[in-house]
């Protein structure tokens, strides 16, 4: 027969942190899903139509809410960082190569971006 050796507080803290680590990832990942773009939505619209999903209800109850919209701006602002990133290399650093003629200057643009 079986003895059942209760967990040791340690053990219950690591199973805790590791929930909620699982639960934030999904909750991220369905951001990355289904927030595209910055622009065409907020924080009201992704909870009106995601309220019901599993990974935002666990996620609030575990959180609270505060925190679910805290991390979903935080989000957009990351999303548009790196957008703002890519314009400027996309975009705007080859205009500034084909002004500037002197090629010294066209490296020291592009090391400093």
């Amino acid at each position: 027969m079986l003895k059942y050796i209760s967990p040791t507080y340690e053990d219950t803290y690591r199973n805790e942190q590791s929930l909620k680590h699982v639960i934030q990832t999904e909750y991220k990942t369905l951001l990355t899903r289904h927030v595209l773009d910055f622009r065409l939505g907020s924080w009201i619209k992704f909870y009106t139509n995601w309220q019901h999903h599993t990974s935002i209800q666990t996620f609030i109850d575990i959180f609270g809410k505060q925190e679910t919209e805290r991390l979903y701006d935080e989000y957009i602002d990351e999303f548009k960082r790196i957008s703002r990133q890519k314009l400027i290399d996309e975009r705007l650093i080859p205009i500034v190569k084909l002004l500037v003629t002197d090629k010294r200057t066209k490296q020291d643009i592009y090391i400093q971006y």
